[in-house]
């Protein structure tokens, strides 16, 4: 992480160079980017272990059921789910990267 992108991430970590060698700006913008994909309030992430979390807080409910009449997919959520997951693997390929080095 450089100096331009502190201002805008509150990071904790117990252990800095590693969380300096993690989180890239390529991670940052990915993580951004599924927020504003869903468009969330906030969002964050963290590493535990050998887990990636990410929390987007969002007023959606995307629990809700629909009819079983209608369908309630349209063919922006399916362009939706396609740019989340492409964020996805774009944080996977670079913290895979970045892991193995």
């Amino acid at each position: 992480m450089d100096a331009a992108d502190q201002g805008n991430f509150d990071v904790y970590s117990t252990d800095e160079a590693e969380a300096r060698h993690l989180i890239t700006r390529e991670v940052m913008e990915s993580v951004t980017n599924l927020g504003c994909i869903r468009n969330a309030k906030s969002v964050g992430f963290g590493f535990t272990g050998d887990s990636f979390v990410v929390k987007l807080a969002t007023d959606l409910d995307l629990f809700q059921s629909s009819s079983v009449e209608t369908t309630e997919l349209i063919t922006e959520d399916g362009r939706a789910f396609l740019e989340e997951m492409y964020e996805v693997l774009r944080i996977v390929e670079v913290v895979g990267t970045v892991s193995a080095t």
